[in-house]
C-alpha cells in the first residue's frame, strides 16, 4: 500500500488502532455459543461499546469457503453511536469504524467468533451468508414461539378442566358408537361403513345410454349407476375400528399438570433448553388434545338432528345399498331393518353439549 494512502487512513475520523491481542484467532468455541455466553457478549458491548475488545473476537478476515452460524444480534449504545463511535468489522473494514448494529457468528471450522455488520459477510459469501440469515429467522421465530407459550402457563388450570369436561364426552361417544356401529354392520352385513368409508353417500339410480345396434342403429339401454346423494358429518364415529380418545385425554391431562407444578420464577431463571424442553412439552399436549377434541366433536355433530335425518333418508331410499329407518325419541336412536329394531340409548354426556376450545393457544 502506498505511503500517501496509510496515512490517509490512519489519518481519518474512521481510522481505529487495533490492538495485536484482538488480530490473534481464538479458536476456544467448540459448539453453538449459549444463551450465557450471548449474554455475556451483549453486557460487554452495552458497557464498552466495542464488540472488537471483547475477550473472544477474532478480528482477522473469515477464510473463504467458510461456514458461518448466527447466533445473536446486537446494538451498540445510542451514547456511542451518536457520537459516532461505530465499530470496524473483520469481515470488510478491519480498521475503519462502519457499523452500529451487528451479528454474533460463529465460525464451526475454525471454532472462532466474530462479531461482524449485520450485511457484512454477504460480500465474501452471498449464499451462505442467505442461508445462515434464514436459519437464524427460523431460529428466532421458535424462541419467539416458545416464550409465547409460557407466557401463558395460567392458562393451565382451564385447560385441565377443559379435559375434564372432553373425557366426560367421549366416554359417552364411547358408551354410543359402538352399539349404533355394530347395528348398522348387521344391517349391511359388515359392509355398512364400507359404503360410507368417505362420508359419502351413494344411491343407485337406472339411466339410459344409447349404443350402436349391430345393424348399425342407434338405439338406446337401461343401465344402473351409483350417483351422489348426501354426505353425513362425523362417519368416522361408525367406523368398526374407531379408537377411543379418552386415554389420550386423560395422558394429555396428567402432562400439562405436572408442567403446570413449575412456577414462573422457577422457568424465569431457567436455562435455554429447560425452557425449551417445556414449551416443546406443553404445546404437543395442547397439539394433543386439539385433536381429540376435533375427534370427540365430530362425532358428537354426527346426532345433530339435521344429520341425521339424512342418514335416515338414505336408508329408506330404495337405491340405497341397504334399506333401514333410523328414528331418535325421548333419548333413544331406534334403527330398524327387515332383521329386527336395535333401540340405542344416547349418552347424556353427548346430547347438547359444548366441545371444549382449549383456547388461548
Amino acid at each position: 500500500m502506498p505511503e500517501e494512502d496509510l496515512v490517509s487512513q490512519e489519518s481519518s475520523e474512521t481510522w481505529l488502532d487495533i490492538p495485536d491481542a484482538v488480530w490473534e484467532p481464538k479458536p476456544d468455541f467448540m459448539e453453538t455459543p449459549s444463551v450465557e455466553l450471548i449474554r455475556e457478549i451483549k453486557a460487554h458491548i452495552r458497557d464498552t461499546g466495542e464488540p472488537w475488545t471483547w475477550r473472544g473476537h477474532t478480528h482477522t478476515k473469515p477464510p473463504k469457503g467458510s461456514r458461518i452460524y448466527y447466533a445473536g444480534e446486537f446494538d451498540i449504545p445510542d451514547k456511542y453511536t451518536e457520537a459516532g463511535r461505530f465499530s470496524p468489522c473483520p469481515c470488510c473494514s478491519p480498521n475503519n469504524r462502519k457499523f452500529g448494529n451487528g451479528k454474533i457468528a460463529w465460525f464451526p471450522d475454525e471454532k472462532v467468533i466474530r462479531l461482524i455488520g449485520p450485511t457484512c459477510f454477504k460480500s465474501l459469501d452471498a449464499h451462505m451468508h442467505a442461508e445462515a440469515v434464514a436459519d437464524y429467522e427460523i431460529r428466532k421465530q421458535q424462541t419467539r414461539d416458545r416464550d409465547y407459550i409460557l407466557d401463558r402457563l395460567d392458562l393451565i388450570p382451564g385447560w385441565l378442566a377443559d379435559c375434564d369436561s372432553l373425557a366426560e364426552i367421549a366416554r359417552g361417544t364411547d358408551e354410543f358408537f359402538p352399539k349404533l356401529s355394530n347395528s348398522l354392520e348387521a344391517i349391511g352385513r359388515g359392509r355398512f361403513f364400507e359404503n360410507l368409508r368417505s362420508g359419502e353417500m351413494k344411491v343407485w339410480e337406472k339411466v339410459r345410454e344409447p349404443y350402436v345396434d349391430k345393424d348399425g342403429s342407434l338405439k338406446s339401454r337401461s343401465k344402473s349407476v351409483q350417483v351422489h346423494y348426501g354426505t353425513i358429518d362425523g362417519h368416522e364415529a361408525l367406523a368398526p375400528n374407531r379408537g377411543s380418545c379418552v386415554k389420550v385425554i386423560e395422558d394429555a391431562k396428567a402432562k400439562l399438570k405436572s408442567l403446570g407444578a413449575f412456577s414462573p420464577e422457577y422457568i424465569a431463571g431457567g436455562a435455554h433448553t429447560v425452557k425449551a424442553d417445556i414449551a416443546d412439552q406443553i404445546a404437543k399436549a395442547v397439539k394433543t388434545l386439539k385433536r381429540a377434541r376435533d375427534k370427540v366433536g365430530a362425532e358428537v355433530r354426527f346426532l345433530r338432528r339435521e344429520n341425521t335425518n339424512r342418514l335416515r333418508n338414505w336408508g329408506r331410499h330404495k337405491g340405497a345399498p341397504f334399506q333401514f329407518d333410523l328414528v331418535v325419541d325421548k333419548g333413544i336412536m331406534n334403527v330398524s331393518a327387515a332383521a329386527g329394531v336395535y333401540p340405542i340409548p344416547i349418552p347424556e354426556a353427548v346430547r347438547g353439549v359444548i366441545i371444549p376450545k382449549f383456547d388461548g393457544l
